[in-house]
């Protein structure tokens, strides 16, 4: 029914050809990359807030912004570096998804900053609206190597997000 990806060597259950990600148990091995990231991320969340209150958010939200760019690509450089352990790419994750906790706390602080009580709703839900075009943009960028170089998939984002957090760095306005 799903027809065969000319693609894959190997599985054509998975459509995947990358150990260990070619097994029967794929979709638990993505969970467990899944997982990973979100348990990182909500316990990251308890402890980001209190560090984003106390130090400049300058170098707090470029700092997380370009060590999320360097372990996104870094879990893309698995690709290039024919790495094949499942904990590398766990480990990708978890830090990954500690590192992105420092995002939330220092835009609603920069917000709370810039704007008055009465404009803080407004802004935002403007300000939310990234979070879809991200996600649009990101699956329309990684989706050009998905299927050849997947590594790429990763390591372009966190090539973007990593200058964006430089960016940030120069131009933030504390």
């Amino acid at each position: 029914a799903l027809g065969v990806n000319p693609h894959n060597g190997s599985n054509s259950t998975t459509w995947c050809s990358w150990a260990p990600f070619d097994q029967d148990n794929y979709k638990e091995l993505f969970g467990a990359l899944d997982n990973a990231f979100l348990v990182a991320y909500a316990i990251g969340m308890f402890i980001s807030g209190i560090f984003g209150e106390r130090l400049p958010l300058r170098y707090y939200l470029s700092g997380g912004m370009v060590l999320s760019g360097l372990f996104t690509a870094l879990f893309g450089l698995g690709y290039f570096w024919d790495i094949h352990v499942l904990w590398y790419f766990i480990i990708m994750q978890v830090c990954n998804g500690l590192v992105q906790t420092t995002g939330w706390p220092s835009v609603v602080a920069c917000v709370g900053n810039w704007f008055g009580k009465g404009k803080r709703g407004l802004i935002m839900g403007i300000w939310n609206s990234h979070t879809s075009v991200g996600n649009i943009l990101g699956s329309l960028i990684a989706g050009i190597w998905v299927s050849s170089k997947w590594g790429l998939s990763f390591i372009v984002p966190g090539i973007i997000i990593a200058a964006v957090g430089v960016a940030c760095f120069f131009f933030l306005v504390e």
